[in-house]
């Protein structure tokens, strides 16, 4: 299974593989994941950022949902 990697990083969570960026495709249907669950984010370079006011424990369930079968989402 993959692995993704969420950090907080400038007052934002961001998303990421071990290998780097999220494909740009990853990258859209996050998106509209985010916009369906109404999710706050702003795009940092292309990629969706999610504030750091949010907790953790609402990012790494959100994102436990989407990724589910997928992917571990694991904090660095």
């Amino acid at each position: 299974m993959e692995t993704r990697i969420v950090r907080l990083e400038e007052h934002f969570w961001h998303i990421r593989s071990p290998e780097g960026a999220l494909a740009a495709e990853e990258q859209q249907e996050l998106k509209a994941y985010l916009d369906e669950v109404r999710l706050p984010y702003q795009l940092i370079d292309g990629a969706p950022g999610i504030p750091g006011a949010v907790s953790w424990e609402v990012v790494y369930e959100v994102l436990g949902h989407y990724y589910d079968g997928r992917a571990d989402v694991l904090p660095f």
